[in-house]
């Protein structure tokens, strides 16, 4: 998950919250990655705060990834991290996110991994103005299947063209297009209708709803989508593509992506 966060921005914002860990990868008038991870999936979760057991701070998570990856290049099966305050060399504390692991070299030899990571930790008012953004109208919201991935693929190839545009149909047809002025204009469609919530105003099947976002935008996006199982798809014209997305069954991880639209 945080693989796919690191190719969006590097600097991310962690809300811990008495039952998630929340990853948020924010920036106005940019796309947004909000990552919910349910305390289920740690054995042991504790947060405690005078601000309703919630600490929220800034932190460039790829400095975390490189220590998640080391973490599971060895035999280790614990991982601990903890916030913790020390203070500097000026004599002011500052904040930082330990990790560790222990890794078993021989039956006799045990090695402890040890990990610092500077953070920024936010006053409420600041965390407070972190909101995940919210849709004024749905035009189309319709489940994607596991093997939506094979559609997504068809446009990899396009690695020079700026935008790509989505069409959903309230009879549940998905396309991308992809044009390029005077040279290319190309439509791929997946092959079987998808199910689509209805509303009881909805118009008719065939009415298309369209959007256009960017390209490398969308490519994060169809990344998400490979990794994981329970994955929606809304359009929202005039606002937004959201990609909806559950890791699998269990819906302990939900990461939601929302692409602003681009005007032409």
């Amino acid at each position: 998950t945080l693989g796919a966060i690191i190719g969006l921005r590097k600097y991310c914002v962690l809300r811990f919250t008495p039952t998630h860990l929340n990853i948020i990868s924010a920036s106005l008038s940019e796309p947004q990655v909000w990552c919910k991870l349910s305390n289920e999936l740690f054995d042991v979760y504790e947060v405690e705060s005078l601000r309703e057991n919630t600490i929220s701070f800034e932190m460039n998570v790829d400095q975390l990834f490189h220590v998640l990856k080391q973490f599971e290049k060895s035999n280790s099966d614990q991982l601990a991290i903890r916030l913790q305050k020390r203070e500097n060399d000026s004599g002011k504390r500052s904040a930082s996110l330990a990790v560790f692991f222990d890794d078993t070299i021989s039956t006799t030899s045990v090695v402890t991994h040890t990990f610092s990571i500077s953070v920024r930790l936010l006053r409420k008012e600041s965390d407070e103005r972190i909101t995940e953004p919210e849709l004024s109208n749905v035009d189309v919201l319709m489940k994607l299947p596991v093997d939506i991935s094979m559609l997504f693929r068809r446009i990899e190839r396009y690695k020079n063209l700026e935008f790509l545009k989505i069409i959903g149909t309230k009879n549940g047809s998905l396309s991308l297009n992809i044009q390029e002025e005077n040279n290319l204009n190309v439509t791929i469609t997946w092959n079987e209708l998808l199910q689509v919530q209805q509303n009881s105003d909805s118009l008719s099947g065939d009415e298309s709803f369209e959007i256009m976002v960017k390209l490398r935008d969308w490519k994060l996006g169809a990344k998400i989508c490979e990794i994981c199982k329970n994955m929606v798809l809304i359009i929202s014209k005039d606002e937004a593509l959201v990609l909806h997305c559950y890791l699998d069954d269990s819906e302990t991880c939900e990461i939601i992506y929302f692409i602003n639209g681009v005007n032409q």
